[in-house]
């Protein structure tokens, strides 16, 4: 240390004239220097040397005011930092955030998917980033368990039921679980999937949305859900026209049915639609809701399992 005071103390004289007579804040300046290069130099966390960049700052701040020239406070702080040998940028922390850029880098392609796919659930971004460039998977994603992929995005109508309603739009989102311990490209374009490394408490919260159904696929493609799904879709669409030809038949036949018991007057029968059936008219209507309200089950309302294929009467 003394050897460190007599060689800034000799650095100061060399300003000569333009040196300030009061020379004690550039020594105290240069020495602020030397401590943070040396807590830099061993960093190895955020903010570790926050306290001695402060005092740095504080103490050249005082040296303007006490009327050093720029040029001077400049060498003092210089020469503090060449004190010590090493470059921080070697550093552990030093090392460790390039790294972290690197790696942000290489899932910036999966991360972008994510936020365009799923803008309304950005907190989970964290999550998404998370479980990349392993040992068992360097520059890729690591399969853990309630980890998933997702594979396709499509829309569904859900028509009204009655006259009061109206035809509401469902997002469904299939999602494939990743394999525990499986290696998975951080590029999407690459990769059978549009994004990956989704967190199951994302998926949870997604489907408290009444507007938004997950399918959690029985196999990675998502293949055999998505086709079932497209099938369930066109049955509900012609059992919904069933239903809703029925439903006014139905109404029509009720409203008859009102008019013949009415004693003392003559009432004329309203004629029923040619696709109306003959017989049963209620019956048949009763059974058109119910298959009508499985299919909407199984499309809309069912989170926890698959697609499944049901037989409708």
């Amino acid at each position: 240390m003394k050897q460190q005071i007599v060689g800034l103390l000799l650095f100061l004289v060399c300003f000569g004239a333009t040196a300030h007579p009061m020379d004690v804040c550039l020594h105290r300046l240069a020495q602020s220097a030397t401590e943070l290069k040396a807590c830099q130099l061993a960093q190895d966390q955020a903010g570790q040397c926050d306290r001695f960049q402060s005092t740095l700052n504080t103490r050249r701040d005082r040296c303007e005011h006490e009327g050093f020239i720029y040029q001077d406070i400049d060498k003092a702080i210089a020469y503090g930092l060449k004190q010590l040998d090493g470059d921080i940028k070697h550093s552990p922390y030093a090392r460790q955030v390039e790294k972290q850029r690197w790696e942000n880098s290489q899932m910036r392609s999966n991360v972008e998917s994510f936020k365009r796919y799923f803008p309304d659930f950005s907190q989970f971004t964290g999550d998404v980033m998370s479980n990349f460039n392993t040992p068992q998977c360097p520059s890729e994603y690591i399969g853990q368990s309630g980890s998933w992929q997702f594979i396709k995005p499509t829309t569904l109508k859900r028509y009204p039921m009655n006259s009061e309603s109206k035809t509401r739009s469902i997002s469904v989102y299939f999602m494939s679980e990743m394999s525990k311990g499986t290696c998975y490209k951080p590029n999407p374009a690459s990769a059978e999937y549009l994004a990956v490394n989704l967190p199951d408490v994302m998926l949870l919260e997604m489907e408290k949305s009444p507007d938004i159904r997950i399918v959690r696929c029985q196999t990675p493609s998502c293949k055999g859900d998505i086709d079932s799904m497209g099938s369930l879709y066109k049955r509900y669409e012609r059992q919904y026209r069933e239903y809703r030809n029925l439903a006014v038949c139905a109404d029509i036949d009720l409203k008859n049915e009102e008019r013949r018991v009415i004693k003392g007057k003559k009432q004329s029968k309203r004629a029923l639609p040619e696709y109306c059936p003959s017989e049963e008219i209620q019956v048949k209507a009763l059974n058109a809701k119910g298959n009508l309200d499985q299919l909407i089950q199984l499309l809309f309302q069912d989170v926890n399992v698959g697609i499944k294929t049901v037989k409708i009467q």
